[in-house]
């Protein structure tokens, strides 16, 4: 496409003779463009944008040969058992290749920051990239090889997902085997499902993980894989293939890299402790998570319902530079005695004799408790730290506190409510029913007509003193 049109009317060469009416010497002709024809800065314009859009076909020269020494060696990414074996490491290793392309013998980097500002010559294209993620993902002291690190976290499984798109992930049984070139490739493997179970260990049960077999394998069932990376989402290395992890969390909110530690460290189980962790497990409801180490007979109880108990109280927070008493109540159950929090998802789990009752939270009478609060002007507080309390309430002004004092504690206990209150409860209201007043001499004063003044009011029909004073 040319945008410069050879048949387009040409521009004169110089003005024509102008009538002198119309054309002066100190007003000379402009000439304009016939309008048919573009200006030059849009008719170049518009020929970079063809060109951009349909470029010409390029005669490339064929690539330069390649120098045979360069091709000698490689950059290699090397999985291998860390000293204890229950880990592995992922280090980068200049590799020496056979004819083949095989690997002869390896060496670690040791400067890994130099391959990025002094790429040596044998790096192939993308090697950078994979080398920053390297450098992203090491944490910690360094280990034997000065450059192994442990993959973790995500930025560990996206550098796993690249190394293992381009087959560029290498296994190795030690690191003395990498050195004389005893490394196999690691190929991608499917997503296996795992789900935590109670394995046998001599006379007791260890936590541990079970690994879907895959649909392909001869056998079926759960099964082990020989490594479990800390990457989130969680790798596996099983058979010289590698893949990622979905673990089975039980509706758990714990996050990956804790549920990782907590299996890693947890202790090996004996006869004695099954009964007692199976009844733990299940009153914290984590029988979904993890199974119990020993089957409990259960009995769900949907029959008991629930007294409501308000305890009042009171803190002094800060408040800006200063320190004021802040007055709230906290709204929680009582279960044919046993306790638990507003919070929905706590769980109401007893033992009666060799059976776990598992009692159901009756929502419905929770939500009707909290309604008659809101009724009365309770709120649920908006900032920390009283935010954080489960079944926290507040009312708006201290008027209001004084009313509920007065006259809301006796409606709900009547209504059957549990009120508590603490040392710190600032509006304990009672009738004044009398004033009384008491005179008692001092026998020590010596004549001076020392005497002591008691005075108190009467509630309740008990005396409630108010403090002495001495007087002459």
């Amino acid at each position: 496409m040319d945008l410069t049109r050879d048949d387009a009317p040409a521009a004169p060469a110089a003005a024509t003779a102008a009538p002198a009416a119309t054309a002066t010497a100190a007003t000379p002709a402009r000439l304009t463009p016939p309008a048919n024809q573009l200006s030059y800065a849009v008719a170049t314009w518009l020929q970079r944008v063809d060109a951009a859009a349909h470029p010409k076909a390029k005669l490339n020269s064929p690539p330069p040969e390649t120098d045979p020494k360069l091709s000698q060696h490689k950059l290699i990414y090397v999985m291998a058992p860390t000293s204890g074996g229950r880990h592995v490491a992922l280090c980068l290793y200049k590799a020496r290749l056979r004819p083949n392309g095989d690997v002869a013998a390896a060496s670690p980097v040791s400067e890994i920051f130099s391959l990025l500002s002094a790429p040596p010559s044998f790096l192939l294209p993308g090697d950078e990239d994979l080398i920053r993620f390297f450098v992203a993902m090491r944490s910690g002291a360094s280990s034997q090889t000065g450059s192994a690190t442990e993959p973790r976290g995500k930025i560990g499984a996206a550098l796993l997902q690249m190394l293992a798109e381009q087959d560029k992930l290498l296994w190795a049984n030690s690191w003395a085997d990498v050195g004389n070139g005893l490394v196999y490739p690691l190929k991608g493997g499917v997503m296996r499902e795992a789900q935590l179970a109670w394995r046998e260990e001599g006379k007791g049960l260890r936590l541990g993980w079970q690994v879907q077999a895959p649909a392909n394998a001869r056998h079926s069932g759960a099964d082990q894989v020989d490594y479990m990376l800390p990457t989130d989402p969680p790798w596996y290395i099983d058979n010289l293939s590698c893949g990622v992890l979905q673990l089975n969390q039980g509706g758990a909110q714990i996050p990956l890299a804790d549920l990782q530690a907590l299996v890693a460290q947890a202790p090996l189980l004996t006869s004695n402790d099954k009964l007692r962790v199976s009844q733990l497990l299940l009153a914290h409801g984590l029988q979904q998570l993890m199974p119990l180490p020993q089957p409990l007979p259960q009995r769900l109880r949907d029959d008991v319902l629930p007294r409501p108990v308000l305890t009042l109280d009171a803190a002094m927070l800060a408040d800006g530079s200063l320190q004021r008493w802040h007055d709230f109540a906290v709204l929680s159950f009582d279960y044919d005695g046993e306790r638990v929090s507003f919070d929905p998802s706590q769980r109401v789990v007893r033992q009666k004799g060799d059976v776990t009752e598992i009692i159901q939270r009756d929502e419905a009478a929770e939500a009707k408790a909290l309604a008659v609060l809101q009724e009365r002007q309770f709120v649920a507080p908006a900032t920390l730290p009283l935010s954080s309390v489960k079944g926290g309430l507040l009312l708006p002004t201290q008027a209001e506190w004084i009313r509920f004092g007065r006259d809301g504690i006796t409606a709900l206990r009547e209504a059957g409510w549990k009120i508590e209150k603490t040392v710190k409860y600032r509006y304990d209201l009672s009738d004044v029913g009398d004033w009384y007043a008491e005179v008692v001499d001092d026998p020590a004063d010596g004549g001076h007509a020392w005497f002591e003044l008691e005075l108190g009011i009467m509630v309740a029909q008990e005396k409630c003193p108010c403090c002495p004073c001495w007087c002459n």
